[in-house]
């Protein structure tokens, strides 16, 4: 018979405390190395038209996400015709609270548990919007990376990390692409599976997964189209791009767009890992 524990979530409290601290040393360290005067130095000298339009990158790249999000959850069968606004506003407070939080996973449920308590549905198909829309916006984020990196190869301006980088953006793209066509052909295996070691048991577990597996596949199920969804997502990535590059200008920093485009999705893969 197992017993519950209850130093579980004391240890789990203690695991964040850990990782906030940590993180707040690295910090401290970083400042005092580079200098508090010179930062501050830097943020005042900084061009307030440059820092405007990445303000402007940022908004839009945050519109094109969660315009993706509620056309897929339109797709889904929950509509937010006329809701927008409230979608936008749960996406961007679990933004703002991902800050706070230890993981980018915090993040994502906190949209999921703020989307589903506004607009009512099953969990698993927020969950799975939420899946699709990161896998998406990876893959094009990667591709536009692909692409950037062999303009600079085209001028001579390759940067050292350029054969490493492409390596990291072709196997993201080709895992994404191949999950999706393995899921695609396999669900039924998948699902056999789930279904013979469950038996009888975990009835309502199963028949989330299997929601949650249907819902993941909803550029064939719901004849979503894929190339539109693509496009936005590619969108954004370039907007967070320019939102990067507009920035570095206001400090004094001048890389042109299509390095940021190669440099931010190795930002957003580097993210992903646990440290």
């Amino acid at each position: 018979m197992s017993t519950s524990r209850p130093d579980a979530p004391w240890r789990a409290a203690l695991r964040h405390a850990i990782k906030f601290a940590v993180v707040a040393l690295i910090i401290a360290w970083i400042v005092r190395e580079a200098g508090w005067r010179e930062i501050l130095a830097t943020i005042q000298r900084a061009d307030p038209v440059f820092l405007l339009l990445g303000l402007l990158g940022l908004t839009l790249e945050m519109l094109s996400k969660a315009w993706n999000w509620a056309r897929l959850l339109d797709s889904l069968g929950c509509s937010t015709r006329g809701q927008r606004l409230q979608l936008l506003r749960a996406y961007l407070v679990a933004a703002l609270m991902g800050m706070l939080l230890p993981s980018s996973a915090s993040t994502d449920a906190l949209r999921i548990v703020l989307a589903q308590r506004m607009f009512g549905g099953r969990p698993s198909m927020y969950a799975a919007s939420i899946v699709i829309l990161n896998v998406l916006g990876l893959i094009s984020a990667c591709a536009l990376g692909l692409l950037c990196m062999g303009v600079l190869v085209a001028q001579g301006r390759a940067p050292a990390y350029s054969l490493p980088a492409a390596f990291v953006f072709v196997c993201v793209v080709v895992t994404g692409v191949g999950l999706h066509l393995g899921l695609k052909r396999y669900r039924w295996l998948l699902l056999l599976t789930l279904r013979r070691v469950g038996r009888r048991r975990w009835y309502a577990l199963r028949r989330g997964v299997r929601r949650f597996i249907d819902a993941l596949l909803v550029f064939e199920r719901a004849n979503v189209r894929f190339v539109a969804r693509a496009l936005v997502a590619t969108a954004a990535a370039f907007f967070s791009a320019s939102a990067f590059q507009a920035i570095a200008l206001a400090v004094g920093v001048d890389l042109p767009v299509q390095v940021w485009c190669a440099v931010v999705p190795l930002f957003s893969l580097f993210g992903l890992l646990p440290i």
